[in-house]
């Protein structure tokens, strides 16, 4: 699609348990305003790299691939943060999944 807008949001990586009982890492997304779960994404064999354009104000940012879609049918991400140790962080951690 790529006609997304960036909405303010907290994440959280977690692992859990998919319907058959085994542990999975998924990527939590939630409403910054409430904490209420706006969506959730199987990160399992998830690639990372570089947004294909730069998007204006988003200077720290990583584009986040995953091979199922989520439940809003969405397979690709970008995820821009706030600071240059939190994006390596970030990258570091879904490299490592």
């Amino acid at each position: 699609k790529g006609k997304g807008s960036f909405n303010a949001a907290l994440l959280s990586l977690d692992i859990v348990s998919d319907r058959g009982g085994s542990l999975v890492p998924q990527l939590s997304v939630k409403s910054q305003a409430d904490g209420k779960v706006m969506r959730t994404i199987d990160v399992s064999g998830c690639t990372v790299s570089e947004p294909k354009k730069q998007r204006k104000g988003q200077e720290h940012a990583f584009r986040l691939d995953v091979p199922s879609t989520d439940k809003k049918g969405d397979s690709k991400y970008v995820i821009s943060l706030d600071t240059a140790d939190q994006l390596l962080e970030w990258k570091e951690a879904m490299r490592e999944l």
